[in-house]
């Protein structure tokens, strides 16, 4: 099952110390081959797309993380 998340709203650090804790969880349990980190102003949907669809390398779950959408 996909699932997705958006960290959004007003105290960014807030949402960046939970982003850090879900991506220190996410790479000790499953690899950090599996984490994707990308810059929306660099990124277009195809990129965007290509690193959702990409299958997980030896692991059940791929972890995603776009940085900087606009609001």
């Amino acid at each position: 099952m996909s699932q997705l998340f958006v960290f959004t709203g007003e105290n960014a650090f807030l949402f960046g110390e939970e982003l850090s804790r879900w991506t220190r969880e996410f790479v000790a349990k499953h690899g950090e081959e599996n984490l994707t980190r990308l810059e929306a102003r660099e990124a277009n949907f195809r990129t965007v797309w290509d690193a959702v669809a990409s299958a997980p390398f030896i692991a059940s779950r791929r972890l995603v993380h776009v940085r900087g959408i606009p609001r």
